[in-house]
């Protein structure tokens, strides 16, 4: 398990890729935060383990000045390398409204 901030949180994350063969998928502990920016923040998430070497991770945010923001982490981890995918994009209500 290795300790990172990110840019965007002030609170240290953790993060590890399951190397037991019985890891268990399942759903994460709901989360929120009240931001400035993005108001009241609610989200959840799902994690599967497809396998030894692979995992996945998708959810979704709501934030209350800015709309829903999807996220996901896949990661695949071999032997002499690690691959870590992230992507995630708040989709604004309030510019579509704007036009």
């Amino acid at each position: 398990m290795k300790c990172f901030t990110s840019r965007s949180s002030t609170c240290p994350s953790f993060s590890a890729t399951s190397t037991r063969p019985d890891a268990e998928s399942g759903f994460l502990l709901p989360g929120g935060e009240n931001s400035s920016i993005k108001g009241l923040v609610l989200g959840d998430e799902v994690y599967w383990a497809i396998n030894r070497s692979m995992d996945l991770t998708v959810g979704a945010q709501y934030w209350s000045k800015r709309g829903f923001a999807p996220n996901g982490d896949f990661r695949y981890m071999a032997p002499a390398w690690t691959l870590s995918l992230s992507a995630g994009t708040p989709c604004s209500t309030a510019a579509s409204r704007s036009r």
